[in-house]
């Protein structure tokens, strides 16, 4: 299963997430006229893997760091 997330700039945070060991697809191959998003796979995740990936992109989002790398 994935999970389109809607971001501001998908190479500033999937560049952050990469540094932070978390593999994510930009959504721009995906799309045809939608708004910047993250493709996350999630199906081979335990649930703990998920809230680890949840606060690692919140704290990307918080810091900041989400529109410039």
């Amino acid at each position: 299963m994935n999970v389109l997330v809607p971001v501001d700039d998908e190479t500033a945070i999937s560049s952050h997430l990469l540094v932070a060991c978390w593999s994510v697809r930009s959504g721009a191959p995906f799309r045809l006229s939608a708004s910047p998003f993250l493709r996350v796979s999630v199906s081979q995740l335990a649930h703990h893997e998920i809230e680890d990936f949840a606060d690692t992109f919140a704290g990307i989002m918080a810091s900041g760091r989400s529109s410039r790398y």
